[in-house]
């Protein structure tokens, strides 16, 4: 966990769901597809976007983003933004007050999934994403499909409408759904409303377990 640089660098305990995918084309069962790559760069938002290509999708998939590197000491975070079927474009984000900057290159992990309820045999999963509804008050994404335990959840910012460095915290994650905010750092300014974004999820049912699929 790591704070911008103007806070004590000091943080309680939180829970972090996670997946680990094998870079390639992955195809599920029940015909759901799943991607996963990673992209090096160094370019932040105020220099523009990467554009990433995908295939095999028939609309426009939910992607998630994480930096995978430690690279640079600056606290940075993924902004996506663009989906399509065939792309969509990634690009860091540093804390407002230094954003206009430079950073070094960094290595940056995408998964992008078919978006809709999924089962690979005995894991229920749904991929998805929000229209335009969640902003910097905590808001609550129900799921299409109630799980049967509470999943693990993993979210992310999916459009750039606000360009005030931002990111998401969630709460509440419940068999059918969870509560989600868009939280601003404060290195600029106090003010920390933001105006409503889109935000895609992946929610897998347990706390732990394996994916099965097949390489396509």
């Amino acid at each position: 966990v790591q704070e911008p640089s103007y806070a004590n660098n000091h943080h309680t305990q939180e829970s972090v769901s996670y997946m680990v995918m094998e870079a390639g084309d992955w195809i599920l069962a029940d015909g759901t597809r799943i991607s996963a790559g990673t992209h090096t760069t160094r370019r932040l938002t105020s220099q523009g976007f990467d554009a990433i290509t995908l295939k095999e999708f028939e609309k426009p998939p939910t992607v998630l983003s994480q930096v995978q590197t430690s690279n640079g000491r600056d606290w940075v975070t993924t902004r996506t933004k663009g989906r399509f079927s065939d792309s969509f474009q990634i690009s860091m984000q540093e804390e407002e007050a230094l954003n206009s900057g430079e950073h070094t290159d960094e290595i940056l992990g995408w998964v992008a999934i078919d978006t809709r309820v999924a089962n690979d045999g005995d894991t229920l999963l749904e991929g998805k994403t929000t229209e335009r509804t969640v902003n910097s008050d905590l808001s609550s994404v129900q799921f299409e499909q109630a799980f049967d335990a509470d999943p693990s959840v993993i979210a992310k910012l999916s459009s750039y409408f606000g360009t005030d460095t931002a990111n998401l915290r969630l709460d509440e994650i419940s068999r059918i759904g969870f509560g989600v905010k868009v939280q601003e750092e404060q290195s600029r300014d106090l003010e920390l409303s933001h105006t409503p974004e889109s935000v895609s999820f992946l929610a897998l049912e347990g706390q732990e377990g394996a994916l099965t699929g097949a390489a396509i």
